[in-house]
């Protein structure tokens, strides 16, 4: 989990995207599936990691975006989201 951890944070440190913090966050995690497996590959691993395991390490990649995103705006994360963003734009909605 630590050296997945660390390529998250390297390939997270290359994005030259701009948005709001839901869409890098988004974009990202367009890669981490790939992510995933090239580090499988090159620690030759036998077994997969488990999806759990890979959320949790992006998870903390992700909680380092909200808060640098919130502090450059000088507020927090909680204000920034706020009620007004649709989360529906990020999820599947099962109906």
């Amino acid at each position: 989990m630590f050296d997945l951890g660390q390529e998250y944070f390297s390939r997270a440190s290359l994005y030259e995207g701009v948005g709001h913090v839901l869409e890098i966050s988004s974009d990202l995690a367009e890669d981490q599936q790939s992510t995933v497996s090239d580090l499988k590959s090159s620690l030759r691993l036998e077994e997969p990691m488990s999806r759990l395991a890979q959320l949790v390490v992006a998870n903390s990649v992700e909680a380092v975006i909200h808060d640098a995103y919130g502090q450059s705006l000088g507020q927090s994360m909680y204000n920034v989201l706020g009620k007004r963003v649709h989360l529906t734009r990020f999820v599947d909605v099962v109906e």
